[in-house]
């Protein structure tokens, strides 16, 4: 893990948010597996390693 953890947590926390509301509102661009792939991406970046099970989808 690069940086500070309670940062990076604080950022998926919003990345999350954020992601939601477009979801819930309906925005056609963002997907629920376009959001995941985003933040595995943003974990990829900096350094956070992601597990298999983790990243599965959850429904």
């Amino acid at each position: 893990m690069r940086g500070d953890i309670d940062q990076a947590a604080m950022n998926l926390v919003a990345l999350e948010d954020a992601y939601g509301l477009h979801i819930v509102g309906g925005n056609s661009l963002i997907t629920v597996d376009v959001a995941r792939t985003a933040m595995l991406g943003f974990c990829e970046q900096i350094g956070c390693g992601v597990t298999e099970d983790a990243a599965a989808e959850r429904d």
